[in-house]
């Protein structure tokens, strides 16, 4: 229900804040607005060294747990972009 949620313009009371957070690029979908919602924060999120993210990412889904490398840090000023 999410989607329907988000065309109607249905946010949390942190969404804004969320949003002013952080510098963000989005391509400009309307989903894109669940990233600021605290609600669908879930999970874990953790930084590791690039040579050791394939094998961490093998080792957790051997396991049972879902695990993906989702982006990489680079420098320059912070902002997430988002594709």
């Amino acid at each position: 229900g999410v989607a329907d949620l988000v065309k109607r313009g249905v946010r949390s009371s942190l969404w804004d804040a969320n949003r002013a957070a952080v510098q963000i690029d989005l391509p400009g979908q309307p989903i894109e607005a669940v990233l600021f919602d605290p609600q669908t924060a879930g999970g874990l999120l953790a930084a590791v060294a690039a040579d050791t993210a394939d094998s961490l990412v093998s080792d957790l889904s051997s396991k049972g747990h879902e695990a993906a490398i989702i982006g990489r840090l680079i420098e320059g000023p912070p902002r997430i972009k988002v594709r």
